[in-house]
């Protein structure tokens, strides 16, 4: 397969997602103090996120209560 066609394929593939994707799009800014978020898992249930910042912490946040003071007891990175 040609090399131009490799990068092709990719594009034509995220061109078709666009067009199911939802007529409008709601974006909520839920937080904005975190100082360089790095990676998030939602928890089961709807318990929340749990946010890990590029420093090493760990902090949950959760609906109605914002966010929580660093979690104790996390491993350092």
């Amino acid at each position: 397969m040609p090399r131009s066609s490799l990068i092709f394929l990719p594009a034509l593939c995220f061109s078709f997602s666009l067009l199911a994707a939802p007529e409008a799009v709601k974006v909520e800014v839920l937080q904005n103090r975190l100082d360089h978020p790095w990676s998030m898992a939602f928890l089961p249930d709807n318990k929340g996120l749990l946010v890990t910042l590029k420093g090493g912490q760990l902090k949950h946040w959760q609906t109605g209560k914002g966010l929580s003071d660093p979690i104790v007891g996390v491993p350092k990175v």
